[in-house]
């Protein structure tokens, strides 16, 4: 990769391949969500499987319990369980989680190739992460790598696709998702056209269903005991790539609560208020600006002066 290459994200023309919009990116990497998550549970005891159903506050304690009968009881309890969090149901009225579902048809898969067709992916404008936005059609294509298992080797290197068409509705089977997945991939330049056809019959595309959460309510957090982050806190559309990073931030937010009530700055209830106040501030904010994104990707005219373009995938101060 170029020096120019580290600092940019391509957008093409997703007809005739013109390079349109080079987002601006302080750096570009791209993170194995599965190498990242192994990194960040070395020495804990995670307990995959579970399916939590309630919380009972002691005051003192909380316990929570599971559907399989076991419960765990702990001094805090962190709802980071996605954005359907049943901790959130635990701590906020149904009348208040009013999720809204984003109107789009997602085709999401993961590929590896050829060593001749994945070098030809990679050939072009940027050589991990390509977006393609249709001019005649709501539509978006991106490709970008996932996991690079040898990097002498461009047969194993793993790469992400995902279509996106405003409207419309997800086939049922896996077999009609292909069908209509290489019918949208026909329709683009390359090296999507290309991509799509070589995509093997017998891989899972995932039926994904996008859901935010419009208008986000502060949550009863029991003193400071009890409180949500990540997609529970403010599952977003995920055309701005903020969903893990907002997560990031939420645990380095919560950790400095934590930190000021253990010390004694703050009682735990001030610490936790404060540390809820930044995340719904932080969260509303990003929800908004991702949802217009996830618009402005979906017409060509609209994403060429789109708050990726301007401002690329930077946090942003307010909802533009």
């Amino acid at each position: 990769m170029t020096e120019e290459q580290d600092h940019f994200i391509p957008i093409k023309n997703g007809k005739t391949g013109e390079l349109v919009v080079k987002v601006p990116s302080e750096t570009v990497r791209r993170v194995s969500r599965t190498k990242l998550r192994l990194l960040l549970s070395t020495d804990i005891d995670v307990q995959y499987g579970k399916k939590f159903l309630k919380l009972d506050d002691h005051g003192d304690k909380i316990t929570a319990y599971f559907e399989d009968g076991t419960t765990a009881e702990g001094n805090v309890v962190i709802g980071c369980d996605s954005v359907h969090s049943k901790v959130r149901e635990a701590v906020l009225s149904p009348e208040k989680i009013n999720l809204e579902h984003v109107p789009v048809t997602i085709f999401n898969l993961t590929q590896q190739f050829t060593r001749e067709q994945a070098k030809f992916i990679r050939s072009f404008e940027h050589p991990w992460l390509l977006i393609g936005v249709h001019p005649d059609q709501p539509m978006l294509a991106f490709i970008n790598i996932a996991n690079v298992k040898e990097s002498d080797k461009p047969e194993s290197v793993v790469f992400q696709m995902l279509y996106s068409k405003w409207g419309g509705s997800t086939p049922d089977t896996n077999e009609e998702r292909h069908r209509v997945f290489k019918e949208l991939g026909q329709q683009l330049c390359e090296p999507f056209k290309s991509a799509s056809a070589w995509v093997k019959e017998d891989t899972w595309i995932h039926p994904d269903h996008l859901t935010h959460w419009p208008k986000p309510e502060k949550w009863d957090n029991h003193g400071g005991r009890i409180t949500l982050a990540g997609d529970a806190a403010h599952p977003m559309a995920p055309y701005r790539g903020q969903g893990l990073n907002n997560a990031l931030e939420d645990a380095s937010y919560y950790i400095k609560a934590i930190t000021s009530a253990v010390e004694g700055k703050k009682s735990l209830s001030e610490a936790v208020d404060a540390y809820d106040a930044e995340v719904l501030e932080r969260g509303r904010r990003e929800i908004d600006v991702s949802y217009k994104q996830a618009v402005a990707f979906h017409n060509f005219e609209m994403m060429q002066n789109s708050t990726i373009a301007r401002h690329g995938t930077a946090k942003v101060a307010a909802a533009n």
